[in-house]
C-alpha cells in the first residue's frame, strides 16, 4: 500500500508500521509455526509477483514492508531479554489481538492480503 499512498520513504515506513496494528486487530494465530511459515512463504511469493510489475517504486514498496514487519522485532527483543515489556499497542494489550484456530487464521490473512494488494495497486 505504501507504493500507492506514500511519496517518501518515511511515509512508506509509517504506513507499514501503522498497518501492522490494523492487521493485528483481525483474528489470527501467527504464533502457530505452520501459520508463520505459510505466511512467510506467501509474502515471498507475493513479493516475487510484485517484482514483475513495472509500476512499482521499489524503495517505497520495500520500506513499507520493512515498516510492516518492524513491530514484530519487539517479540524477539522481549523473548531474548533485551526489553521487559512490549511498547507497540497491539503487543501490549492496548489494541486487542483476537486469536483463532490456525486454519481460520490462514484464511483471514489470505483475505486481507488480497484486499491490500487490490487497494495498493
Amino acid at each position: 500500500m505504501a507504493n500507492r499512498f506514500a511519496d517518501t520513504k518515511l511515509e512508506a515506513l509509517a504506513i507499514g508500521f501503522a498497518s501492522h496494528a490494523l492487521l493485528d486487530a483481525i483474528p489470527h494465530n501467527d504464533e502457530a509455526l505452520e501459520i508463520a511459515l505459510t505466511t512467510a512463504i506467501g509474502a515471498a511469493l507475493l513479493t516475487h509477483q510484485v517484482m514483475q510489475r513495472e509500476d512499482v517504486d521499489w524503495e517505497l514498496f520495500l520500506t513499507g514492508g520493512l515498516g510492516g514487519i518492524l513491530p514484530d522485532g519487539e517479540h524477539f527483543l522481549k523473548r531474548n531479554g533485551f526489553i521487559d515489556r512490549s511498547l507497540y499497542p497491539s503487543h501490549n494489550g492496548t489494541i486487542k489481538q483476537p486469536r483463532t484456530e490456525p486454519v481460520w487464521a490462514l484464511w483471514f490473512e489470505l483475505g486481507v492480503a488480497v484486499v491490500a494488494f487490490k487497494v495498493g495497486f
